[in-house]
């Protein structure tokens, strides 16, 4: 419900693949509010960024069955996300019910 709700945030499109891949978690509206503010003042406190800043990165997000993988280019590193850990592969998820990696080596 969460993800869903920080997605709604940072204005990502429903047809975003990370909106679709969470497409089978059911929306509960106002009760997220509390969630939402603490993740964004974590977020601050964490990295500096707000919470929109955090989640809205050009990557490409593949899905399979099995697996969710975010590819950035080595050049959208960030190092205040980097020094957080908010980007170490945290595998599998079992809400999510998939593997989900992190990979900085897009090319395009």
């Amino acid at each position: 419900h969460l993800l869903r709700a920080i997605a709604r945030l940072a204005r990502t499109p429903d047809d975003d693949p990370l909106v679709v891949a969470l497409a089978p978690t059911p929306t509960v509206p106002g009760r997220l509010a509390p969630w939402l503010l603490a993740t964004h003042r974590l977020s601050l406190r964490t990295t500096g960024l707000t919470l929109r800043q955090l989640v809205a990165r050009p990557a490409l997000i593949t899905l399979s069955p099995t697996h969710v993988n975010v590819s950035f280019r080595p050049g959208d590193a960030d190092i205040r996300i980097r020094r957080a850990g908010l980007d170490l592969n945290p595998g599998w998820v079992p809400w999510l019910g998939r593997v989900v990696s992190f990979h900085f080596n897009r090319e395009d």
